[in-house]
């Protein structure tokens, strides 16, 4: 059924009934209430809420003012000479409401995945008790960290008069020429990015209430025409054409009004409300085989090693018959996973960056499903995907769900853990430094979690992957080679790790010169090179690239346009389908920011987003991890070419702490600053550095040195191996010893111990015969530590190469002391 509820241009616009109903009817629409929404409710003076001009003329009545319908002017004016309890007291008479019509109840019938309001008033709030509803009711300066997994909430974005006190008329309440939304407010603030994320993930964008005039819309709706198919005005009956045509570039406009609104979901409200009881999952999907008769080309191919984008189609297709284009490798994990799957067991899958974490995962889920085993994935990490458990822990019958990067759901880890479901069990995926940093919750868990590194391509894998290089002619300088001395150079050059091997691949000129055409005609438009930038530093980093995350890094919402998306330069880097950036390749992100940027534009634009995201709370999961990774040596200097690297961090670093003053004061960032010495010998100022990160932590309570700890044992290391001076080369050794032998047995204080062979080697003839006894005792201890360290399970998996070099360099020093004896 169609009605004709608006008009956009001279032509009538009809809109689909029943595509409305069912989009309101699925729990993830979102609601966003103006002026116009409050229309017939009663304040505590029995009257409606004043719009703009008429609260103006109040308070400037109040005030004893001449008579203006200027908001901004009169407000301003009245704080600074005026009683500010007397205007308290105005407005909470005026938008404190004590009535709502059945219309307003009827809307707030049906579950909102969330509200937004430029209302000052609490029409929103009695609507929803009137329900019998609580609703948690919010201002922007809240944190949304506290609040944005609650089901019930409406935000109000110039501010609340209801339980508002005489503090918040300077801060917290918004008195501004428009009753209804300061847009700058709101797109500056750390909920604007929740938003974003609501407009990519909701079925309906409700507007309710609003006019031409109302609010600088473009601000934050964008001419996305996905975005555009899920958006609504309610305005009222009699709006003009021209409020109509405007507000119908962004949306439907059904011009029913308020009443009109609420009427239609009070005759629907059984199909709504039933629609919405229905059980199924939000966030966990199905996964379904695809199956393509269509061989794949070698240009797909080279896009797939290239930016790690292939259908998955193709997927299904290689693990199911024989390749006759060789394109995938079949990783011999494979099977095992499916064995341990079969024995009921959890697993997880770690590995450092770009060797496949995804993909491998991808193919796993298509071996299971194509054996019968429903096999569910987290798509959407916004919807209650703990529910979803439950609903799946009901099933009767085996179930298997996936998770990657389960470091940002580790709450679905634990809820797994607690509800301990007999038909499901999981498989789920993490980068070895996030896997390290939950381990200790993981030893907590009843449920146990079989640990599985893929960082290492076996034998018969280099050769499957050469026979794909070869094939599609990419290998340049080494194109003929023989397969037994390309497998050596894979095997020894880049120890079988596929990201090494691919880095080289995208180094070659080959690569280059393809990707430098087309990078010199996108970031033309320097809009479209912030934009490539932020994605490629989202999946460096590892997080999904979704467009609301995209315009946040990229300082601007070009990632919304259909010209950027449909550009055929933007389209030959990456893919963007449901505003996800879908090529999932970290390895070509990486390469593409070292080679593609210049290290003075690298430096800039990173400070750019620092400042950014500059702030010690309030920030989302996605926000808070890429400003972590901001602060992190380790990094940046990954980002950064090899020309000139020392002072591109010594810049970067210096102008951070400017970027975000706060970080003057944290231990951590001072950490960070004097490890980007450390590779240049710059010792004095590493040392100047970690006595600041020393200073600031005896400030914070319960601060751990650890991390500190183990850097300063890295420098007196360092030291010992640079001082030309016996005596103080001795007295740097044992300084690190002592700090060493004090530390929690881990991989990281482990690691420093390697170096202790270079400092047998070149310094172990000056010692005295005690402090060479003492050398020798420290040796066999750490030996002992290393071994009690990983019968007690602390080494991980993905530790085991630092750990055999730490083996190796012990072995060497006991062993030669025992024969030179």
């Amino acid at each position: 059924m169609d009605l004709e509820l608006g008009t956009q241009g001279l032509k009538r616009v009809d809109v689909s009934l029943e595509s409305f109903l069912s989009r309101i009817s699925t729990g993830k629409a979102v609601l966003f209430t103006g002026a116009g929404f409050s229309l017939n409710t009663k304040n505590l003076n029995e009257k409606e809420p004043p719009l703009a001009k008429g609260l103006a003329r109040e308070i400037a009545k109040l005030g004893e003012m001449d008579p203006s319908d200027n908001l901004m002017y009169v407000s301003d004016y009245y704080l600074s000479y005026k009683s500010k309890p007397n205007l308290l007291n105005l407005l909470k008479n005026s938008f404190v409401l004590n009535e709502v019509s059945d219309e307003h109840i009827s809307i707030c019938s049906i579950p909102w995945k969330r509200n937004y309001t430029t209302n000052y008033d609490n029409a929103i709030e009695i609507s929803n008790r009137k329900n019998g509803k609580n609703i948690e009711s919010l201002c922007i300066e809240d944190d949304p960290n506290d609040y944005i997994h609650m089901g019930d909430i409406c935000l109000h974005i110039n501010g609340k008069i209801e339980n508002s006190t005489v503090d918040d008329l300077e801060s917290n309440i918004k008195l501004s020429n428009s009753s209804y939304i300061s847009s700058d407010t709101f797109t500056n603030s750390n909920w604007f990015y929740h938003f974003k994320r609501d407009l990519e993930s909701c079925t309906a964008l409700v507007f309710v209430g609003y006019s031409l005039y109302d609010l600088d819309i473009q601000k934050f709706l964008f001419d996305n025409p996905s975005i555009k198919e899920r958006t609504y005005f309610i305005t009222r009956k009699d709006a003009t054409h021209e409020e109509t045509y405007f507000l119908g570039k962004f949306g439907h406009v059904l011009a029913i009004g308020v009443d009109g609104f609420g009427n239609l979901i009070k005759e629907n409200k059984s199909i709504i409300l039933n629609q919405q009881h229905e059980d199924y999952t939000e966030s966990l999907v199905k996964y379904e085989n695809t199956f393509d008769d269509v061989n794949i080309r070698d240009a797909e191919v080279e896009r797939f090693i290239l930016y790690g984008d292939i259908k998955q189609s193709h997927i299904d297709r290689a693990i199911s018959i024989t390749q006759k284009i060789p394109y995938f490798i079949n990783r011999n994990h494979l099977q095992e996973i499916s064995n341990l799957i079969e024995e009921r067991n959890n697993v997880v899958l770690v590995s450092e960056l770009g060797n496949g974490k995804s993909i491998i995962l991808k193919s796993i889920v298509a071996n299971l499903t194509k054996n019968g085993v429903d096999t569910y994935i987290l798509e959407d990490d916004g919807g209650d995907y703990l529910n979803d458990l439950d609903v799946l822990s009901k099933v009767s019958k085996r179930l298997v769900v996936v998770v990657d990067d389960y470091d940002k759901h580790i709450n679905l880890i634990k809820h797994f853990d607690t509800m301990k479901p007999e038909n499901i069990n999981l498989i789920i995926t993490s980068r070895t430094s996030e896997h390290e940093r939950h381990r200790h919750e993981f030893s907590k868990f009843s449920s146990k979690f079989l640990e599985i590194s893929i960082d290492i391509l076996q034998k018969n894998e280099i050769e499957f992957f050469i026979s794909i290089i070869d094939n599609i002619g990419i290998w340049g300088d080494i194109a003929n080679w023989s397969p037994e001395r390309k497998i050596n150079y894979l095997i020894h050059k880049h120890h079988s790790q596929l990201s090494l091997i691919l880095l080289d691949l995208f180094n070659s000129p080959c690569i280059v010169d393809k990707v430098k055409q087309i990078t010199n005609v996108l970031f033309s438009n320097l809009k479209y090179k912030d934009t490539a930038f932020g994605i490629a530093l989202i999946e460096t980093i590892g997080l999904k690239a979704k467009s609301s995350l995209i315009s946040e890094l990229s300082l601007n919402n070009e990632v919304y346009d259909v010209k950027l998306t449909s550009n055929p330069y933007f389209r030959e880097l990456f893919k963007i389908e449901n505003n996800l950036v879908s090529s999932k390749s970290s390895l070509f992100s990486l390469s593409l920011i070292k080679n593609y940027f210049s290290a003075n534009y690298i430096v800039e634009q990173l400070l750019l987003i620092a400042k950014h995201l500059n702030s010690e709370n309030g920030r989302s999961y996605e926000e808070n991890k890429v400003f972590k990774e901001l602060l992190k040596f380790s990094f940046i200097e990954r980002l950064l070419p090899e020309q000139n690297r020392k002072n591109n961090l010594s810049k970067y670093y210096e102008n951070l702490k400017i970027s975000a003053p706060w970080l003057k004061t944290s231990p951590h960032f001072w950490v960070q600053f004097g490890m980007s010495r450390l590779p240049y010998k710059d010792f004095k100022k590493a040392q100047d550095y970690f006595n600041q990160a020393y200073s600031f932590a005896k400030n914070k309570n319960d601060y751990h040195t650890e991390n500190i700890d183990t850097q300063q044992a890295r420098l007196y290391i360092l030291q010992c191996l640079d001082a030309n001076d016996p005596v103080e080369s001795v007295k740097y050794f044992q300084s690190a010893d002592t700090l060493l032998n004090a530390l929690n047995d881990d991989v990281y204080k482990f690691r420093q111990i390697i170096k202790y062979k270079d400092i047998y080697i070149n310094k172990f003839s000056i010692f005295s015969n005690k402090q060479k006894v003492a050398f020798e005792h420290s040796c066999k201890n750490f030996y002992s530590a290393v071994e009690r360290a990983s019968q007690a399970g602390k080494i991980s998996i993905n530790d085991e190469n630092t750990i055999s070099k730490v083996i190796e360099s012990l072995d060497f020093i006991i062993n030669d002391i025992e024969v030179k004896r």
